[in-house]
């Protein structure tokens, strides 16, 4: 007890701080935790989106990340990759034979 008290006054005096915020204290066990989980990832990895190696950065963490997967789970994010790719190249089409002349979403 007295080393306890003698550890927080240590901490205390020299200004350590024990406290975990945002993502490094989250332990998600939810639907609705791993939501808000993938939520302030999303924040923290999207502030780099104009950097010029965050393709690849995404590239190489998407495959490390999904590499324990199984085939049906890496299905599910592959066909929903696909259909992103598929809605951006459907807007790259409109915005290219409308030179301005369109009003795109």
């Amino acid at each position: 007890l007295q080393e306890e008290s003698d550890l927080e006054l240590a901490k205390e005096t020299f200004g350590v701080n024990n406290t975990v915020y945002g993502i490094d204290a989250m332990n998600p066990s939810s639907r609705d935790d791993f939501t808000e989980f993938g939520k302030l990832l999303k924040d923290k990895i999207t502030q780099y989106e104009k950097s010029l190696y965050y393709a690849s950065f995404l590239e190489v963490l998407v495959r490390d990340v999904c590499i324990s997967l199984e085939i049906d789970d890496l299905k599910k994010i592959t066909n929903s990759l696909t259909v992103l790719c598929s809605e951006k190249q459907k807007q790259e089409k409109v915005r290219a034979s409308c030179v301005g002349k369109c009003v795109l979403n």
